[in-house]
């Protein structure tokens, strides 16, 4: 083989390299060919592959010394144009340069496609003297790989051309059948255009040509990500990266695809690696603070789950601190009021949900439920009713367990009243369910300690009865039972109603036959509290049992009602 066909080969090998993301073995190639007759050209695309890598500085530098280089060759003159297109240049005096650079090489149709470029490549564009360069290099040269490239790369800036850019890469698929690149193209094409069954296929084909061209692997990851299959997206991220060279977006990005797999110690690893090169990527913060509050609750112990959540709370603080706000999305709130709540900052915690549902009010509902739910942990229980409400006047249609979780919160406040309130509208809601009654009676025994009215022994005779009908398993029952029969026993012993309260105390001793007040009442041999010791020669009084209250006061404890402590 010449030197020269084995400069091409290298060449070639080195453009290869940089179509498909190996930008370092794409500098390798190409600076074996400095020094070997052709320095124009080979500095102008090592300028590229610095461009790709977005080090203009050095990009520059080689456009330059691709000039003094040769100064009658043409392309580093139009690197040169492009970079100053890229920094704000003026795109009527960057065409005017182009056109005298042009000359120097008019029909060298890798100039006019490079030309083109450099004219629709930037944001200030000038697409009618790119479409005049294109076409003077497919008149040169039809049948043109490159030139194909170029095209479907053109039609691609433009609006509504899809149809003609992929025309072109499908005419330069045939004309190079062994490059993954027009496939490739394809694909996004189709990925734009929410064609998603015919992007996978362009991508699976790109693959299939060349199994090294790593941007199939990475638009397909981006593919999968857009239909939530974040597992496959992490996949085809992780064969990108170990084909490609590693940049600081694409580990991000497969970060990011790992923490939504749920393979959060391996997402918090790859940005651990990336933060020992960049620790000034706010996002790296956020994906941290998620990645270890999830761990967080799977934790095999709360020490370490405590560790991870304080560490979420650091990660998240710093991500605030160094985050532009107007980056900061509705998931970062949501995520610091939950770590906030773990780490027992209520009053933060409350302010981060009320901050997410001021950027998305459809997460009102769920997220004022969780604002009641920290308030309950924190025993805040009148804030947290109020939180539930809150949540509850959301909803189109509110459930018995919705008005339950309010009447439960102001129990626990002692507002009995309001709780009363709302267990009655969970009777109504379903009234079938056992919760409704027994509330209303564990709220109405708290409000009447005096035992004088009957509100509660009413409720507590229903949640009974239907504790009787049910074919659950009645263990589950077993404490609430105890609760309403000593409640019953004792109602009945202050209304003077021994025998009924004895039948309460027979029911209350199978259920727990260590009960010394139910063991008293049934061991007491009169029947009623008000009966008095008889007099001289009468018939004797009824003796009361060794280790029993008198029989004229039968005296009991206070009817066994649930504490206003949320441990019940």
């Amino acid at each position: 083989m010449s030197i020269v066909a084995a400069s091409a080969q290298s060449l070639n090998e080195g453009l290869n390299a940089l179509y498909s993301d190996r930008f370092n073995e794409a500098k390798n190639q190409l600076k074996g060919l400095i020094g070997k007759g052709n320095d124009a050209e080979i500095y102008f695309y090592l300028g590229k592959v610095y461009q790709a890598t977005e080090q203009f500085d050095s990009a520059k530098i080689c456009f330059d010394l691709g000039v003094a280089a040769n100064p009658k060759k043409a392309l580093p003159k139009i690197g040169q144009i492009q970079m100053n297109l890229k920094n704000g240049g003026d795109v009527a005096a960057a065409s005017a340069e182009l056109a005298l650079a042009v000359k120097l090489e008019a029909k060298n149709v890798k100039v006019l496609v490079e030309a083109a470029r450099a004219l629709f490549s930037e944001k200030s564009k000038n697409t009618d003297a790119a479409w005049n360069y294109l076409n003077r290099a497919k008149l040169a040269k039809k049948d043109d790989f490159e030139v194909k490239m170029a095209w479907g790369d053109y039609y691609l800036t433009l609006p509504d051309s899809g149809g003609s850019a992929v025309n072109n890469y499908e005419d330069a698929a045939l004309l190079n059948p062994s490059s993954g690149r027009p496939h490739e193209r394809i694909g996004e094409i189709f990925f734009r255009n929410k064609n998603y069954s015919d992007s996978k296929a362009a991508y699976e084909q790109s693959i299939n040509k060349d199994m090294q061209y790593a941007p199939a692997y990475r638009g397909l990851g981006e593919l999968e990500f857009q239909a939530k299959k974040y597992k496959a997206a992490a996949e085809n991220y992780s064969t990108y990266l170990q084909i490609a060279d590693v940049t600081i977006e694409a580990e991000t990005r497969y970060a990011s695809f790992l923490f939504l797999s749920d393979d959060y110690e391996k997402a918090n690893q790859e940005i651990a690696k990336i933060q020992k090169v960049d620790a000034s990527n706010p996002i790296l913060y956020r994906l941290t603070a998620y990645g270890n509050f999830e761990q967080g609750k799977k934790a095999a112990s709360k020490e370490e789950g405590d560790s991870l959540f304080n560490s979420a709370l650091q990660s998240m603080n710093l991500f605030f601190a160094k985050a532009n706000p107007a980056k900061i999305i509705v998931n970062d709130y949501e995520y610091a009021g939950r770590i906030n709540a773990k780490t027992g900052n209520t009053d933060a915690a409350v302010e981060s949900f009320k901050k997410a549902i001021s950027l998305d009010s459809t997460k009102r509902t769920e997220l004022w439920g969780e604002i009641g739910d920290v308030y309950n942990k924190a025993r805040r229980y009148n804030d947290a009713a109020v939180a539930f409400e809150t949540k509850n006047s959301y909803l189109p249609k509110v459930s018995a367990a919705d008005y339950f979780t309010v009447g439960r919160a102001y129990y626990f406040a002692k507002n009995f009243v309001s709780a009363d309130s709302a267990f009655s509208k969970v009777i109504a809601a379903k009234p079938e369910a056992y919760l409704g009654y027994l509330w209303r009676a564990k709220t109405n025994a708290q409000t009447d300690t005096a035992l004088q009215f009957m509100e509660a022994t009413t409720f507590f005779k229903q949640f009974l009865m239907m504790v009787d009908t049910s074919t659950a398993d009645k263990s589950k029952f077993k404490k609430d039972q105890q609760d309403a029969l000593s409640y019953l026993m004792t109602y009945n012993v202050q209304k003077d109603n021994i025998p009924v309260a004895k039948e309460y105390a027979a029911k209350v001793l199978a259920l727990d036959p260590m009960n010394s007040t139910a063991q008293r009442i049934i061991n007491f041999q009169g029947t009623s509290r008000k009966q008095t010791v008889p007099a001289k020669g009468s018939t004797p009084a009824a003796t009361t049992p060794k280790g029993t209250k008198p029989a004229s006061d039968p005296k009991v404890a206070k009817p066994n009602t649930p504490p206003t402590s949320s441990k019940k």
